[in-house]
């Protein structure tokens, strides 16, 4: 009964991780529509600075904007976390190997959260397939019907 108990914990700990970090998100955005009239962004700028790489998925061009990013990253990130912690580790991590690249070649400036979304989503999508188990087929079916739908 302790071990359920503290699976439970564990599994209520880790699904706060991408609450946590759309907090940062919103908390960004608030500050900069209230304090800054939307002038306050951190984008990833090319030729830019390289921190830039780090705060543009925290930073949006609108409320608008990061309302339709949120509305995917929590239950993308959720079912990635289903899968475990270092997946979706993994999965940032890969965004943002992707985000350098982007920032050296990429002419335009970029923000948001819609990289981590696509890399969630590109990860459910191809898990299924890559390990064949009946989970992970669950996962990629669930990515694909729910983003199909829209």
């Amino acid at each position: 009964m302790q071990r359920l108990d503290r699976s439970l914990a564990h599994l209520g700990r880790t699904a706060l991780i991408p609450v946590v970090i759309l907090a940062l998100a919103w908390s960004q955005e608030l500050l900069d529509q209230l304090l800054f009239g939307g002038r306050w962004n951190l984008p990833m700028v090319h030729g830019g600075p390289l921190w830039g790489v780090f705060t543009a998925p925290f930073s949006h061009g609108s409320f608008g904007h990061l309302l339709s990013n949120s509305l995917w990253f929590l239950p993308l990130s959720w079912l990635v976390l289903a899968k475990g912690r270092r997946d979706y580790l993994a999965v940032w991590i890969g965004v943002e190997a992707m985000a350098v690249l982007v920032w050296l070649v990429w002419p335009e400036s970029s923000h948001g959260l819609s990289g981590v979304v696509y890399g969630l989503l590109g990860y459910l999508f191809l898990i299924g397939w890559l390990e064949h188990h009946p989970f992970s087929l669950l996962l990629s079916v669930l990515a694909l019907v729910s983003y199909g739908g829209i």
